[in-house]
């Protein structure tokens, strides 16, 4: 495994200069509320992760309040319906949903009893949750997708160590595990670079590097397709 260290913080302090001043010189604003869509339970349980799928113009939300994905129309701002079967508001570090992704009809999303739990989206509201559970006693929380081998790899943040799971999107099954002993500070969202073909996983804090480093995993290294 190959440690990255990526310093963030002046490049998005450069963004932001670089943001504020294109907006300035082009005049942007004034700036209006789009319109307000109820979602049931008005999110007063709290909320996670939400994903947008560009394909459908749906916007799906993790909703710990119900315990729930909440599916929405994000083109005509229209609430359509909910996936339950999550865990919902729990003790900290076992309420869920929590990470997600549409794979085509699919729904993948983390759950607070350490279970990523798929969902048929052709089903609608009646889907049926597809339970794997990856072995931790806390949340299964942020996930990333690599296309090319079909494989989903989620944190497990909060266990002691923290863990990532590698996860054939083809044949639900764990492909392998890689503990994080070496973090301080937990684990953090993953991302996968089409490019490299490489996932990015960003820790906060580690023995090495108390102010936090991002980690190239190697998909070779770590399952066999």
């Amino acid at each position: 495994m190959k440690n990255v260290k990526l310093f963030a913080v002046p490049l998005f302090a450069v963004a932001v200069l670089i943001l504020f001043a294109v907006s300035s010189a082009n005049g942007v604003g004034p700036y209006t509320q789009l319109p307000t869509i109820t979602i049931p339970g008005n999110l007063a349980g709290g909320f996670d992760i939400s994903w947008v799928d560009p394909v459908s113009g749906r916007f799906y939300l993790a909703d710990r309040t119900t315990g729930s994905v909440d599916v929405i129309d994000a083109v005509q701002a229209k609430y359509l319906y909910s996936i339950k079967g999550f865990v919902g508001v729990g003790p900290s570090g076992k309420a869920g949903p929590d990470g997600l992704v549409t794979l085509g009809n699919e729904l993948w999303a983390g759950d607070g009893d350490s279970t990523v739990k798929v969902a048929d989206l052709t089903a609608g509201p009646s889907a049926s949750l597809f339970s794997i559970n990856t072995g931790g006693k806390f949340r299964a929380d942020e996930l990333a997708y690599d296309p090319l081998d079909q494989v989903i790899l989620i944190a497990n943040d909060r266990d002691d160590p923290p863990f990532v799971t590698f996860i054939s999107v083809k044949t639900r099954t764990i492909l392998s595990k890689l503990p994080y002993p070496q973090s301080t500070g937990g684990l953090e969202q993953p991302v996968w670079d089409a490019i490299a073909k490489k996932f990015y996983l960003a820790i906060p804090a580690t023995v090495r590097n108390p102010g936090g480093e991002v980690d190239e995993l190697d998909p070779v290294k770590h399952w066999s397709p």
